[in-house]
């Protein structure tokens, strides 16, 4: 295993060193390449090198080995193959397209009271939604344990999906309510997210107003970021928000609500789980082991990521075959990670996605275009700011959330949707009022 410390030490001096230069030496400049970073280097460069020390390695996320640690170097030989590869062209990506200068920049209109009311709206729909598909009540949902909801006969799949959709709305409504200080909306929204987190015991609606959140200060600070020391603080805090809701809303509620249970054994427990295969570590976990399904095991889900993009607008079971079901559900079913009330639901990480999707072997070079297509999205979200902008940008940081985490399915069908959504309401309404100031003028 000593050459697998030199590929992560290796691995960590070069992620760093990029770090260095997007986030802290520009600034953000490249705002999507820079998310991307941000994220990735302490996900996939400094977790194999912490729990190399803290466990002897990656710990399989197939329960039915539970806490088995990966011996096999090959596993670790080529995750660090896909890591430095990827971190090599990323270099080569940044000098490129740091030569040139940058587009010129258009301030984006803003929104009117109707859209933004709309909005409001929308995102109220997908609360309703929630709940409806749920077939609870609001109070049993409150003393409910999370999923409980899928033992529930009048339970609706169809209408929670809807209704996911909606929420994932939040980046764009948060970015353009914080970017036009329209307090008082950014307030209801608030709102109806807590209403929405406190009943789903969910915390997608955390990462969604971070994300908006991040994208407003951005614009606001003349498309720079600063990683000064109270951004910082404040970025770990919402981290470990994120980190222990878990044990809120798993432990929590159910205390409070019930009183069954030992509340303080209860979240010390879940707490010492989490550090060992909670989120963090999951995105590296999932992807070893998906790795090591694929290169030991044989188990391959041919051009998976593309089919689901290609074919996004067509269900499943009317596609012959073209596209398939949901990634992270193909890996849980291959991991029997499922029961019989609720489908699994484990994406297999960003590196075991390119792996599975097309063998370990093709997948490093598809894995290795991923910066080229960071860069030019970013040079697009500058060229077309009203149109693209708000999306990407407001979009970014749960996008990488979701993407890095190998959930591609959400992470791409989740922008499409809320691009749908504010090219609609932009363009439906602007063109009602163009109508209504021509009747006036002809009359």
């Amino acid at each position: 295993m000593g050459l697998i410390w030199v590929l992560e030490i290796f691995s960590l001096v070069l992620g760093i060193f990029l770090f260095r230069i997007e986030v802290l030496k520009l600034r953000f400049k490249n705002f999507v390449p820079s998310m991307f970073l941000l994220l990735y280097v302490p996900l996939f460069c400094v977790t194999p090198l912490l729990y190399h020390f803290l466990t002897g390695g990656a710990i399989t996320i197939d329960r039915k080995v539970e806490g088995m640690v990966y011996t096999d170097p090959r596993i670790y030989a080529i995750f660090h193959l896909y890591n430095i590869s990827l971190l090599i062209c990323f270099f080569a990506a940044s000098v490129f397209f740091n030569r040139y200068r940058e587009p010129k920049q258009f301030v984006s209109s803003t929104t009117t009271l109707q859209q933004r009311i709309i909005y409001i709206f929308l995102l109220l729909t997908g609360v309703y939604l929630y709940v409806y598909s749920t077939g609870l009540t609001v109070f049993e949902l409150l003393v409910a344990d999370r999923f409980a909801w899928f033992e529930n006969t009048t339970y609706s799949s169809f209408f929670s999906v809807v209704a996911s959709y909606f929420i994932a709305l939040t980046p764009l409504f948060f970015f353009l309510y914080m970017k036009e200080k329209k307090y008082l909306f950014l307030i209801i929204t608030v709102i109806l997210l807590l209403i929405y987190g406190i009943l789903s015991k969910d915390r997608k609606w955390i990462i969604f107003m971070i994300s908006g959140a991040v994208a407003a200060k951005y614009v606001l600070n003349g498309n720079r970021l600063v990683l000064k020391p109270k951004i910082v603080i404040g970025s770990l805090f919402f981290g470990l928000i994120l980190v222990f809701w878990q044990i809120f809303r798993d432990v929590l509620f159910t205390e409070l609500v019930t009183g069954r249970g030992d509340f303080f054994d209860h979240a010390k427990e879940m707490g010492e789980k989490l550090i060992m295969q909670g989120d963090f570590p999951y995105y590296y976990f999932s992807s070893i082991t998906a790795i090591k399904m694929n290169f030991i095991d044989g188990f391959d889900i041919p051009l998976g990521i593309i089919r689901r993009q290609v074919f996004f607008l067509v269900p499943v079971d009317y596609s012959f075959g073209l596209k398939i079901k949901d990634i992270s559900a193909i890996f849980s079913d291959a991991l029997d990670a499922g029961n019989d009330v609720r489908g699994g639901n484990m994406p297999p990480g960003l590196i075991g996605l390119f792996v599975l999707s097309f063998n370990w072997w093709i997948g490093l070079f598809a894995f290795t275009v991923i910066p080229l297509g960071l860069y030019y999205i970013d040079k697009l979200a500058l060229t077309i700011t009203s149109t693209f902008q708000p999306v990407i940008y407001s979009n970014c940081f749960s996008f990488m959330i979701l993407l890095l985490r190998g959930d591609d399915s959400s992470a791409f069908y989740f922008c499409i949707f809320n691009f749908g959504i504010f090219f609609l309401v932009k363009n439906i309404l602007s063109r009602k009022k163009l109508s209504y100031r021509k009747k006036i003028i002809s009359a």
